[in-house]
């Protein structure tokens, strides 16, 4: 017995957790509250992956010594007994029996508090337009009431059905069950839907990033789609920040109405302030101003707009960045195809006289890896993956029979426990748990819903998406593991099994026997659609019916598609033929004695539209991987990575400098002024 093994695995998630927060999120832009709300609901969903198995292996153990009780020999000698051979080997990481139960209590209750009530009312709350913490929370509340109305439907239809059976009470461990029966049955209605796509995806996904050309054609296709939408959002930007210049200038100092046109201005982007009005001039009528300022504008307006500015702010934010990504993506597997083939086996990328050389040994082993190792091995990886699946669908689908026993990890459990191989049992749960979560998180993370949930590495998702994806992995995690428990024949509550010993997370949820529908029916025959799921991802059956509703879908037989890879092809070409001419143009403006340092951005450098490029600056300012270093004589020497936003070829065409207006665009080493996270809750009092 040791307790080791428990603690390591928990200080491990916790490690794997901030890795994974750091990567998506952003902890100096994001309030400290948002990020310990995130990392509370991703930490309390991966440690079940990790502990469950434990659970599992120490089930197994006591009912070995529920089927192996200790006999004793009785020894006339000295009329003694003693106790013989314990038949039961004690796994490694046996705890004591109060542990887990305690373990899964504040575990469940606590993430479903983040995810019923703190998480979603935080999400609202970020982007309510209300200027006061009652109106921001009534906003919450009136948003949330389609989430709650959802799972008290459940509850309320559970509760009727327990009040209409005779043989059944309403007192408060039933209740309890209700609720926890109505929750999971939540989120094994959503489970089913994400985990069936990510059975399908995850193995194709690993696939055609093996096939030569196949996600190259596909990050055209995405490029083309979202420059359309990039324009609609600039100009939708643009639109949003006229009207707020236009209540700057109309509400005067001495307005009531004031301090919330203040309060809007904040939530501009940074490079769009100095086009708002203060609206302190002395020579300015206050009272005719005022009254005419009232007249057109009201709070319930302002509230409104705020809410906007916020909205579209951050959705310029977001497709910007997809931009960003896709452009640097699309420049890399593009350096793929060119490389494939090179007879000299030495891998030659874009740009490459503004990165760091290379020796001819390296560039050989890039060629090789990235030509002919990596495509091996994803297709290892997606043939591995593909078989995983086939196994979880099968066991999905026969887990209900017994006799015969049928699912595949039921047998691999029972084999291991008739054995006492508790290690392996673990293992083996391990795994199963682990696929089951990945296909289900994949698709959360890869989900993207009318643009306004969005998830990117390198600190690129908005607060908004993280804690969206922390309100899902609380709700999933769960039912997952109740549907995983009921396959491998550990509920004997829902396959009809007799098992002498329970796992204390089935013994804390309690057994579904109080609404016999869902334990008997639900929760035995839904998870079967997941074939289903799993036969209309792989037929793209979903993508089609958005083809036909007019959202065009990457599909590559349709005519459509191919138009849409010719224009991302060209968006691609252009884009990198502007990153060259900046190249050649700084290299030429040094040569010539002038200054080779550029700002990236193309604000006041003769664009006739200077709002949108002044924002697009801020963006690119603010979340671009451009860096500014000092070289070895001191001065400032900026580096230009693939996915910035090259716009600097209006002055490069005149053949002149850039001549920013503002000293913002580059700084010396540990210069630059970060703005933190505000200091209260996620705004402005």
């Amino acid at each position: 017995m040791s307790s080791a093994p428990f603690t390591i695995e928990l200080i491990v998630v916790a490690i794997i957790t901030v890795c994974l927060l750091h990567q998506y999120g952003n902890w100096r832009k994001q309030h400290l509250i948002v990020t310990i709300a995130v990392f509370i609901a991703w930490y309390f969903s991966f440690v079940i992956v990790f502990v469950l198995p434990l659970d599992v292996s120490s089930t197994c153990y006591r009912e070995c010594k529920k089927l192996h009780p200790l006999k004793t020999q009785n020894v006339t000698a000295n009329k003694s007994t003693v106790p013989s051979y314990d038949f039961c080997e004690v796994p490694w990481s046996f705890l004591p029996k109060y542990v887990l139960p305690d373990l899964w209590r504040v575990v469940y209750w606590s993430s479903q508090l983040l995810s019923w009530i703190i998480l979603p009312m935080m999400q609202s709350y970020e982007y309510a337009g209300e200027f006061t913490v009652l109106g921001k929370i009534k906003r919450a509340l009136y948003e949330n009431a389609l989430w709650y109305g959802s799972y008290l439907l459940i509850f309320g239809v559970l509760l009727v059905y327990v009040a209409l059976t005779p043989s059944l009470q309403l007192d408060g461990e039933h209740l309890r069950i209700i609720g926890i029966t109505a929750s999971n049955t939540w989120g094994l209605l959503l489970l089913i839907v994400l985990m069936g796509y990510g059975l399908v995806e995850l193995p194709r996904t690993a696939w055609n990033k093996s096939v030569p050309g196949h996600v190259l054609s596909h990050t055209f296709f995405k490029i083309a789609k979202l420059s359309t939408e990039k324009e609609d959002t600039e100009e939708a930007l643009s639109d949003t920040l006229q009207a707020v210049t236009k209540a700057s200038q109309e509400i005067r100092y001495n307005s009531s109405l004031r301090k919330h046109v203040d309060t809007i201005i904040k939530k501009c982007p940074e490079a769009s302030e100095g086009q708002f009005s203060k609206a302190t001039d002395d020579y300015v009528d206050y009272d005719d101003v005022n009254d005419r300022g009232i007249q057109m504008y009201s709070e319930k307006y302002l509230v409104d707009l705020h809410r906007k500015v916020i909205v579209i702010t951050e959705r310029a934010h977001r497709t910007n960045v997809q931009w960003n990504m896709l452009l640097q993506k699309a420049f890399q597997l593009d350096d793929i195809e060119r490389n494939r083939g090179n007879r000299d086996r030495i891998f030659k990328t874009s740009f490459t006289e503004h990165q760091p050389r290379k020796s001819v040994f390296l560039m050989t082993v890039e060629w090789y890896w990235k030509i002919w190792i990596r495509p091996l091995l994803y297709k290892l990886i997606a043939v591995s993956l593909f078989c995983f699946t086939i196994v979880l669908v099968w066991s999905e689908m026969t887990f209900f029979s017994t006799k015969p026993k049928l699912s595949i990890f039921a047998l691999l459990i029972g084999v291991a426990k008739r054995q006492y191989l508790y290690f392996n049992i673990e293992v083996v749960c391990f795994f199963t748990i682990f696929y089951m979560c990945a296909c289900t998180y994949y698709t959360v993370f890869k989900m993207r819903i009318f643009n306004y949930y969005y998830f990117a590495l390198k600190h690129q998702t908005d607060a908004n998406s993280l804690l969206f994806s922390g309100l899902l992995l609380c709700r999933l995690t769960y039912a997952l593991c109740l549907n995983f428990l009921a396959m491998i024949h550990l509920d004997g509550h829902v396959t009809n099994i007799n098992t002498l010993e329970q796992t204390s997370f089935t013994v804390f949820m309690g057994h579904m026997d109080v609404v016999s529908f869902i334990s008997k029916g639900l929760n035995i025959y839904y998870p079967m659609t997941i074939l289903l799921v799993c036969f209309c991802t792989y037929f793209n059956i979903g993508s089609r019916i958005l083809n036909c509703f007019g959202v065009q879908q990457f599909l590559v037989d349709e005519d459509l598609v191919t138009e849409y890879v010719t224009e991302g092809r060209d968006i691609v070409k252009r884009e990198k033929r502007k990153i060259e001419r900046l190249v050649k143009g700084g290299r030429d403006w040094s040569e010539r004695g002038r200054p080779s340092r550029l700002r990236s951005g193309r604000a006041h450098l003769g664009s006739t539209d200077g709002r949108i490029d002044d924002v697009n600056d801020d963006f690119n300012r603010r979340d671009s991987n451009s860096k500014t270093k000092l070289n070895e004589t001191g001065r400032v020497q900026y580096t230009i990575s693939d996915d910035d936003r090259i716009n600097l070829i209006d002055a490069m065409e005149q053949d002149r400098p850039p001549q920013p207006q503002r000293s913002v665009g580059y700084t010396t080493l540990g210069a630059s002024k970060h703005k933190g996270p505000p200091r209260n809750l996620f705004d402005d009092f």
